[in-house]
């Protein structure tokens, strides 16, 4: 919505159709939201004239009516799809010669508007998974640690987030999940959310944020996936 670049390392897949759903509607809540404003900015002007809230009524229903107009056009899906880099590893090595390159392209692209703001990694340890063995656990796991430090150095230098998703496994010794990748990968990430499927109502999501370094852990909130992305469980009530 601001208008940044994003880099997507994807290991399971990336969703053109899933990304189209997604992004229409985006833009088309982002389109009527400022359409919306200006339209109020215009009834609000009217209202002086002709009556406050009358005017400011008609503002908004113009605006509704522009942002409708504007919203989830073809061009603005294309421009957000322009603004998306995306690598697909098709191996563990692969994946780490895509984070050696990305600083080169947030470099590239650093002073311009559509400068990179965000980098994904999905999933961080899909291909680690599968390369997995006794003899190679604890160099798989250096190299795991070394990604996520090298992403951790771009997010400093460059003022910019990194969203790592990541599998679980359950840890019988404990009782608990625990994340694939060894205790590293939990140390260097700076907040975790867990994510899992709520027990009631269909197809309902719990996120529980596990770690972070200024909100309490344990607090919890539940969503939906639909069509036009992420909603807030009240929403759909």
């Amino acid at each position: 919505k601001a208008g940044r670049s994003v880099i997507f390392i994807d290991s399971e897949g990336f969703s053109p159709e899933r990304f189209l759903q997604i992004a229409s509607a985006c833009c088309s809540s982002t389109n009527e939201d400022a359409g919306r404003e200006e339209g109020r900015e215009e009834g609000k002007e009217e209202g002086r004239e002709e009556g406050r809230e009358e005017g400011r009524e008609e503002g908004k229903e113009e605006g509704r009516e522009e942002g409708r107009e504007k919203g989830g056009g073809v061009e603005n899906v294309e421009e957000a799809a322009r603004r998306i880099i995306i690598y697909e590893p098709h191996s563990f090595e692969q994946q780490t010669s895509c984070i050696n390159e990305i600083e080169t392209v947030v470099k590239e692209k650093r002073g311009e508007e559509s400068r990179v703001a965000l980098v994904v990694l999905d999933s961080a340890t899909l291909f680690y998974r599968l390369e997995l063995d006794d003899e190679r656990s604890i160099y798989l796991r250096r190299v795991l640690a070394n990604q996520i430090m090298q992403l951790l150095e771009i997010a400093r230098k460059h003022d910019l987030a990194v969203l790592i998703t990541n599998q679980v496994y359950f840890d019988v010794g404990n009782g608990n999940l625990r994340p694939a990748g060894g205790y590293s990968l939990e140390h260097l990430s700076k907040v975790i959310v867990q994510l899992e499927k709520a027990v009631e109502g269909r197809g309902k999501r719990r996120a529980t944020l596990r770690k972070h370094r200024s909100m309490p852990e344990d607090t919890s909130c539940e969503f939906f996936i639909t069509g036009s992305g992420v909603k807030d469980s009240q929403e759909l009530k």
